[in-house]
């Protein structure tokens, strides 16, 4: 199982810190990523601060038998 999973497992499960982590371990790859089709820093930081926070807020409806992470495993 690979870090982001069992990251998001233990945000899922209640552990908040686990979230922060899943934000270091993705959020620099994100950022470039998102900058790459809105070539607006501050846009590119509003637009992934608004999904960490879409994540944050939707976790409680996640089920893991439901995702793409199942199928690609």
């Amino acid at each position: 199982m690979s870090d982001g999973i069992a990251l998001y497992r233990e945000f899922i499960g209640g552990n908040e810190r686990a979230l922060r982590r899943l934000i270091d371990l993705y959020g620099r790859g994100l950022l470039r990523f998102i900058y790459g089709y809105v070539r607006d820093e501050g846009l590119a930081e509003d637009i992934l601060s608004e999904t960490f926070i879409q994540i944050y807020q939707k976790a409680y409806y996640f089920t893991f038998a439901n995702s793409l992470v199942m199928a690609t495993r």
